[in-house]
């Protein structure tokens, strides 16, 4: 009964294996990549999609959900943070590579709100350089004008 969603245009693969995984009884983790990703001009990472927060955002909200349905060690909501945080720089670096300049204040704010990581209980707690910690307290103020700069050296 699993369905890739057809209202979702990006990340459509993670809400897929967000809920196969919650089908499973057993997971296996490795750090190996056992595949390969393509990427094409013109797919919906290389073009602006203005629907990006509307399919990131709860997105996040519900990978939030499934990784504190219960409690967390330290290091496990440390790595979920970073994980996050990764995520995070993902979609910034979309929005400032493909939005319209005058749109990119928008689409970052909704995303910085969203974030948990963002959070000073949670960035406290990660092992993060002072360049991201700088990034992070731009868009907690919602100071967007030197993030292409600060994106490209992290």
């Amino acid at each position: 009964q699993l369905r890739f969603p057809e209202h979702v245009r990006r990340c459509e693969d993670a809400y897929f294996v967000q809920d196969y995984l919650l089908c499973c009884r057993e997971i296996s983790v490795t750090a190996k990549k056992l595949y390969r990703y393509v990427q094409r001009d013109g797919s919906a990472m290389h073009s602006f999609y203005e629907g990006v927060c509307d399919d990131e955002i709860p997105l996040m909200q519900r990978q939030y959900e499934l990784f504190h349905g219960q409690p967390l060690t330290e290091t496990e909501e440390q790595s979920y943070g970073l994980w996050e945080w990764g995520k995070v720089l993902a979609i910034l670096r979309y929005i400032v590579r493909y939005a319209p300049k005058k749109q990119q204040a928008q689409y970052i704010c909704q995303i910085a709100k969203t974030s948990n990581c963002i959070s000073f209980s949670v960035l406290k707690s990660l092992p993060l350089g002072k360049k991201a910690k700088l990034l992070i307290l731009f868009l907690r103020k919602g100071v967007y004008g030197p993030l292409p700069y600060l994106l490209k050296i992290i």
